[in-house]
């Protein structure tokens, strides 16, 4: 069935609004949003609810939401509901249902329910508020910079891109890597770019204890330093 589909104005990870708990409340007065609340909650839907983190459209990633309590206004006119997260999906389709003129429909999307390893895409909640504590000179993920060392919390895949979904191989944990630049949100998730080449999900590593800056190998250089060392071996033998 199509899920209803719940977005704020700048879409944003399910954990950057979640309690410590894992739940979130919202107050719904949109007409978009009525109907969203008309369809889903007792007697009529099952009380689940699709939260977009980030782009709506196809690829674009959410989480199913489990509707706990919920309290209209006397006039029907708005309703207070606290939800908890529970399974990411992935957009596969997204349609529009009109509600009144002049007013943004209700968007109701076809999705792909994600399997367990594709949770390590989906930021958690002690990762995030690692990176988004601030102190005077602002979040440790806006002074994370190209040369900086980062250490594998768990295992982890290494994305092709910042914005890529196929990995090309996996990191254990306790493996450091180094940052090739700074890290960004890509469709809700914080993302940093690595050395030599490919991309990581950054919730899911640590700055090391003693992070000091170290000079970046381009991948080139890589090859090329490979490349020289095959040769000395060959020749040595």
């Amino acid at each position: 069935r199509n899920l209803p589909l719940f977005s704020l104005p700048e879409p944003v990870p399910w954990q950057s609004q979640a309690a410590a708990d894992g739940s979130a409340a919202f107050r719904l007065r949109e007409p978009r949003h009525l109907e969203l609340a008309r369809r889903v909650l007792p007697p009529e839907g099952d009380g689940k609810f699709g939260f977009v983190e980030g782009a709506l459209m196809a690829g674009g990633p959410g989480i199913v939401v489990k509707v706990q309590d919920f309290h209209w206004s006397a006039d029907k006119s708005a309703v207070a509901v606290r939800s908890q997260g529970s399974r990411r999906f992935r957009i596969l389709g997204v349609k529009e249902h009109h509600i009144e003129t002049g007013h943004p429909p209700l968007l109701l999307g076809k999705v792909q329910l994600l399997a367990d390893q594709d949770l390590l895409r989906g930021p958690a909640m002690e990762g995030l508020n690692f990176w988004m504590a601030k102190d005077e000179s602002g979040s440790r993920a806006s002074q994370l910079k190209a040369g900086d060392c980062l250490v594998a919390v768990q295992g982890v895949p290494v994305f092709e891109s910042m914005e890529s979904w196929s990995a090309t191989h996996s990191i254990a944990k306790g493996v450091m890597v180094v940052a090739d630049g700074p890290p960004r949100f890509v469709q809700g998730y914080l993302m940093v770019p690595i050395v030599p080449s490919g991309a990581v999900e950054l919730t899911m590593f640590r700055q090391t204890s003693a992070n000091h800056a170290m000079p970046t190998t381009s991948e080139t250089e890589l090859r090329e330093a490979l490349k020289s060392f095959d040769t000395n071996l060959g020749s040595s033998s």
